[in-house]
């Protein structure tokens, strides 16, 4: 998420804040924990740039991540609050970390083997305090946790650029690293992946290896110098460096013998053809194939487009794009693009933006592949999670 973005989104997480606590309380009633779950036989998904779509809202909340199995759904309740888990076909949801002291967690993710990667601010963080910029970009904690939700979190000792992406089907995850995070003088980042390893309680990241650094040689992209985020309590250096990319989600096609998946999608600040002042106007989408080493650029515009949730065939990513608004990140809705490399392919799937103040953001798609979750923003400050299904 860029700067601008986060400034919105910190509006939205104030106005949440307001939800009574009669209604935390009925949501945090526990339920029985399902027997470990199966993943589901994949028979690949319906052509997104076809398909219909039909749409409904499911709870108030963000940042939704499917089980493996695809019945639950874990999200976290507000920003940088608690993370919560809902069966979609009975509604019942329980509180995944109120067991934890002090918890506010702001990303959540489901490992293949069902546990859950939890990214959020120490045990230390002041509830109070104003999460910054720097904090939520460049700073966000990464813990693993057993999701039978009794054990208390077990900290990565991660420290990334935004987010990570998890693999489906394996141990795999990636994420980037900035100049900030590993010393580097300059203007590069580097993007990281590694096996994470369960001991009983305890999880580690294991065969660690950058796989891109960015701009790499062959890119053709110039790292910008003057971007100045928009940070009013100036709590990130005033000039940054290009640290704008963010390993999205994984192409699988493993071996099955613990090599990494194929590729993996990402996006990358690129200072458009109109050359505006702020370089996150000029997002654009990658695909890095792991074992050639080679990027292959997706998209080449003059709009925002941010990579999401790719679908389990490898052959679509849905994108968060401005590209019928014109606005920029002010106002995105869901597209899907298919993983050609020609950049043409992209349907329009949500139309959030049709209402003044509205946009949709940050969907994943279901293990099926017939499936998306996604967020709805509204002018009223509110945040809930929609399913959207893909009918053929």
């Amino acid at each position: 998420m860029s700067p601008a973005k986060f400034v919105r989104s910190e509006r939205r997480r104030r106005a949440r804040a307001r939800v009574s606590s009669t209604l935390a309380l009925a949501m945090a009633v526990g339920l029985q924990m399902p027997a470990a779950a199966v993943a589901p036989v994949y028979h690949g998904s319906p052509d997104l740039l076809k398909a219909s779509v039909r749409t409904t809202a499911v709870v108030e909340g963000a940042r939704p991540a499917w089980s493996p199995d695809g019945r639950f759904m874990a999200y976290v309740d507000h920003e940088f609050g608690t993370v919560r888990e809902r069966e979609l076909a009975t509604g019942a949801t329980r509180c995944l970390t109120c067991h934890v002291p002090g918890g506010q967690f702001w990303r959540v993710h489901y490992t293949a083997a069902g546990d859950l990667l939890l990214g959020g601010r120490g045990a230390a963080a002041d509830p109070s305090t104003p999460v910054s910029v720097a904090e939520r970009l460049l700073h966000l904690e990464w813990y693993w946790m057993p999701r039978n939700a009794e054990a208390q979190p077990f900290p990565l000792h991660l420290n990334v650029f935004e987010g990570i992406a998890v693999a489906r089907h394996s141990d795999w995850i990636a994420w980037t690293a900035t100049p900030f995070h590993h010393g580097q003088d300059g203007q590069r980042s580097a993007m990281w992946i590694a096996r994470l390893r369960v001991d009983g309680k305890v999880a580690v990241l294991e065969d660690r290896r950058q796989v891109l650094e960015w701009p790499s040689p062959d890119s053709g992209v110039v790292p910008p110098t003057d971007f100045v985020a928009e940070d009013p309590d100036r709590r990130l250096p005033k000039a940054l460096p290009d640290f704008g990319i963010e390993a999205q989600d994984f192409i699988e096609g493993g071996k099955g013998d613990g090599t990494p998946p194929a590729a993996i999608v990402f996006y990358a600040f690129a200072p458009d053809r109109r050359g505006l002042a702020q370089p996150y106007q000029g997002l654009e989408i990658y695909r890095l194939d792991l074992r050639a080493g080679r990027v292959q650029r997706q998209t080449d515009n003059d709009e925002y487009d941010e990579a999401e949730g790719v679908t389990p065939d490898g052959r679509f990513v849905v994108v968060e794009s401005d590209h019928d608004t014109g606005l920029s990140n002010a106002a995105l809705d869901l597209y899907a693009l298919r993983l050609d490399g020609t950049g043409r392919h992209l349907r329009r799937l949500t139309y959030a933006t049709a209402q003044p103040g509205s946009e949709a953001t940050n969907p994943v798609i279901s293990p099926d592949g017939r499936s998306m979750l996604h967020e709805l923003h509204s002018a009223d400050g509110t945040s809930s999670i929609q399913l959207t299904t893909f009918v053929r």
